[in-house]
């Protein structure tokens, strides 16, 4: 890691870490509302007060869970590798799978829980998602989700450039799961690979159906878990209709 990064004041660190999340936010609305408008040109975007304000709110929270994150790898309790080796792949994959069954397992529990109401219900309402939306959570939903990630870093030293690619993954899902529209191309879910990566058709119908598809980044916890909407294939291949 660079040196200066072990020096760097605090303040300074907290205000950077706050225009990194402007950028991302501000990157998922453009580009996610860029991909719409190019598959259908007839799309129409509208963003609510509401929206923009819990979407704030929620950068806030997640640029303050960033900077706890600092500070615990500048007090060494947060460590990283920062070589390059086959680790990088293996550490990818293993904070991919993890996050992905461990937050499938919290949302099927929200689910079923008195907890939806008060934590989870709110992003429901938006029942046709847009990019804008994957910012639309409760406060206590959005420390939660970086809650559990500091709690996965903090026990398992990884590679640095292994936590950049998943930050990066998990934004780039997080804005295709929200398009409302699909992206991905007709033949995905005939190819026993590609199928089980999650497509913005499978976080649609959760929002449509909250009994089905709770995994964030594959199917394969829903297929285990029987949770993956029976009608995926064909609500996929309507999806590609609507957009031809």
């Amino acid at each position: 890691m660079p040196e200066f990064l072990h020096t760097l004041p605090p303040v300074l660190a907290f205000f950077i870490f706050l225009a990194e999340n402007m950028l991302i936010v501000s990157g998922v609305i453009g580009l996610g509302y860029f991909i719409q408008k190019r598959i259908d040109k007839n799309a129409v975007f509208f963003i609510s007060t509401k929206e923009y304000v819990t979407a704030f709110i929620t950068l806030f929270i997640n640029t303050w869970i960033t900077f706890a994150g600092f500070l615990l790898w500048q007090g060494g309790f947060i460590r990283f590798t920062t070589d390059f080796s086959f680790r990088i792949l293996l550490d990818f994959f293993i904070l991919l799978l993890v996050m992905d069954l461990v937050m499938y397992v919290l949302h099927l529990i929200i689910h079923h829980s008195v907890f939806y109401k008060p934590v989870h219900a709110f992003h429901h309402v938006y029942e046709k998602p847009s990019p804008i939306d994957l910012f639309v959570l409760s406060p206590f939903e959005a420390f939660a989700f970086g809650v559990l990630w500091l709690i996965l870093i903090f026990f398992y030293t990884c590679n640095i450039y292994a936590v950049i690619a998943y930050l990066v993954t998990n934004v780039v899902f997080g804005m295709l799961g929200h398009l409302s529209i699909e992206p991905f191309p007709r033949y995905w879910l005939r190819i026993p690979g590609l199928k089980l990566i999650c497509t913005s058709t499978f976080h649609y119908i959760h929002h449509q159906n909250g009994n089905y598809n709770f995994g964030f980044y594959t199917t394969i916890w829903d297929r285990i878990g029987n949770t993956l909407a029976p009608d995926y294939k064909e609500q996929f291949l309507k999806n590609k209709e609507k957009q031809t």
